[in-house]
């Protein structure tokens, strides 16, 4: 990889050394200052230019007459070298007039310097790249590039602090050993003159406990970034459950200990798939792919909670279609509702991913089953526990309805309740959601 990356600074070191306002050394310079020389040292120059080399993974620092000559071979780079007395205004980060062109070398004309701001816009689109990097790696691996993170680091979300590298990297490795983790990465952003901010959804199965729970957590991360070096300075997590993220929360606490200790069984069996977008303390905001289903319709006045056309779906599933496929049965079971009375309309079971298209399905017996392929969209969930019985699926429908419209979001009319066990699940443990359809939702959202 770092052949690879070196190779390609050969290419571009030119573009990239006119982005950050310097320039390579040449005929001054017998080493000529290439890429192919890869050492952490800073080491005198054997050239007559008597200028010193500072070779980093990704980017060579020169340090003359307290002029700074960089070829950078690519992105990502934190090595730096300084001459005495050298600060960050001669270089037109801090406060201060831009810095006066650089002494040129032999067989060079002087240039001006580029203009300080789209040096740092340099600087920190480099950044954001390599952080939309570092943060897959981090989670895969456990491992961060520890180079480009600053030895006194500062880390904070609401039940966590460290302040230095070392604590930066034992949380998480810690994370790591504890959890099996799954980390999506939404957006990452410049979003100030030395900030990035990522959106993610993470979530957490703690193997260790026979229930396994898994937390789930969205939110955002704030980034502080050395303008100078291109280091990582502070990292500052903020999770949208919360109200008050400053650590430590115990609004975060409790909210870490109730996802530990609530147990809603999942059967391991195949489910139509979504992504939890955001995840507040009432509830979720999921974005849905389309999906395949049987259907039957439920006679008139069925409650929300009716189990009318159950057997049904179940014959059809079982081999009851005209060419006898057998087919597993999937989760979860879904009934429409309509707004008026909230009576259950319909009761689908979501079909094996195995097929792609409605004409893949097994063709039905009679009219009682029918197919159909299910938009998917932007839905907001939440969920209970419980047989349920027909109050509480209306409860649970108006509580979200009610924080929808709350948080100023637009759910539409009616509802689909999604049952996932089967009977023999105590009510205490069985997972229960309402799900409700908006309108004119966009992700990702204006921070």
């Amino acid at each position: 990889t770092t052949r690879a990356t070196l190779a390609d600074g050969r290419a571009s070191a030119a573009m990239i050394s006119r982005a950050v306002g310097i320039r390579t050394a040449r005929a001054g310079c017998p080493d000529n200052v290439r890429p192919r020389d890869i050492s952490t040292a800073t080491r005198p120059c054997p050239g007559a230019c008597g200028h010193k080399l500072n070779v980093g993974n990704a980017k060579i620092l020169h340090v003359a007459s307290r002029k700074l000559v960089s070829a950078s071979a690519a992105a990502g780079a934190s090595s730096r070298s300084f001459d005495e007395g050298t600060t960050s205004r001669q270089w037109g980060f801090g406060p201060g007039p831009a810095p006066a062109a650089a002494d040129a070398y032999e067989g060079e004309s002087a240039e001006p310097p580029i203009d300080p701001a789209e040096r740092r816009a340099f600087v920190m689109e480099e950044a954001r790249t390599f952080l939309a990097s570092d943060l897959v790696k981090i989670f895969d691996t456990g491992e961060l590039t520890r180079s480009r993170y600053s030895p006194t680091i500062r880390f904070e979300d609401p039940i966590t602090s460290f302040n230095d590298l070392d604590g930066y990297m034992f949380n998480i490795r810690m994370l790591k050993t504890l959890f099996n983790i799954g980390f999506k990465l939404h957006t990452i952003e410049v979003s100030g003159n030395d900030e990035v901010t990522a959106r993610w959804t993470m979530s957490m199965e703690f193997w260790p406990l026979p229930w396994k729970p898994t937390l789930l957590f969205t939110g955002r991360s704030i980034y502080r970034v050395d303008l100078f070096s291109g280091q990582i300075t502070s990292h500052v997590d903020v999770w949208d459950a919360l109200q008050n993220n400053r650590f430590v929360s115990l609004e975060g606490v409790q909210h870490v200990l109730r996802q530990f200790f609530q147990v809603q069984l999942t059967p391991d069996i195949e489910s139509h798939k979504y992504e939890v977008l955001l995840k507040f303390k009432q509830y979720e905001i999921r974005k849905y792919e389309d999906y395949l289903v049987a259907e039957t319709q439920q006679p008139m006045g069925s409650g929300p909670a009716s189990g009318s056309g159950f057997n049904d779906l179940a014959q059809y599933i079982f081999g009851g279609n005209r060419e006898q496929v057998k087919m597993d049965m999937t989760t979860p079971v879904l009934s429409s509702v309509r707004p008026e009375g909230n009576q259950s309309m319909s009761m689908q079971f979501v079909m094996e991913g195995r097929f792609k298209d409605v004409a893949q399905l097994p063709t039905p017996l009679g009219a009682l089953v029918t197919r159909k392929e299910v938009d998917g969209g932007y839905f907001g969930a939440v969920a209970f526990s419980g047989w349920p019985l027909d109050y509480e699926v209306v409860q649970a429908e108006r509580s979200l309805r009610d924080a929808l419209l709350r948080d100023g979001l637009s759910p539409k009319r009616g509802y689909t309740l999604a049952r996932y066990n089967d009977p023999t699940v105590p009510p205490a443990v069985r997972r229960n959601e309402v799900l409700i359809e908006l309108e004119g939702f966009t992700w990702p959202p204006q921070e």
